[in-house]
């Protein structure tokens, strides 16, 4: 009777376990100081293309796959404005499409990492962040003022070799 009752418990808890991650990804992401909406549909889509260290993203307002390599391997047009504290470290540099119109521009990370936005061979200052510790489909927004341009999104710190990532204009 006893092992009847705690395989009956034990195939509660599971059946449980596997439903809390995609419930926790759409309801604890409400503690963000701007919408993140978009990011978030985004990420949830099947299909994003992978991007590799180096390589171009494949447009503004289109989320992506990044596939980082180790920190220390990565030449960075300008050296990130933080220090390593994931070993190891993943990162990576990406092209993004030249700015056609000067605005806040926001890059959307799903996992915990460092950005940097580089344009005119300088870092561009943070002018917003946001982040969240409880959501699980995006750990961190951050928001920079972009001329028009080239520019290229530095990510450094990683504590994962693949994390997602959009570049979008703030919400109006």
């Amino acid at each position: 009777m006893q092992l009847t009752s705690l395989r009956a418990g034990v195939a509660v808890a599971l059946a449980l376990i596997t439903t809390l991650p995609a419930a926790a990804q759409q309801t604890d992401c409400s503690d963000f100081k701007w919408p993140l909406t978009r990011e978030t549909t985004a990420f949830a889509a099947e299909g994003l293309p992978t991007v590799v260290n180096g390589t171009p993203l494949p447009g503004l307002m289109e989320a992506a796959n990044l596939q980082l390599g180790k920190q220390d391997g990565v030449a960075f047009p300008v050296a990130p404005t933080h220090h390593p504290k994931h070993d190891p470290a993943y990162a990576g540099t990406f092209a993004l499409p030249p700015i056609a119109s000067a605005d806040t521009y926001q890059v959307t990370l799903s996992d915990d990492a460092w950005v940097d936005v580089v344009q005119d061979g300088k870092i561009v200052k943070q002018v917003g962040f946001t982040g969240s510790h409880t959501c699980k489909a995006i750990h961190k927004s951050v928001r920079f003022d972009l001329k028009v341009g080239p520019a290229t999104v530095e990510i450094s710190d990683a504590a994962t070799q693949t994390l997602k990532i959009e570049v979008l204009p703030k919400e109006h």
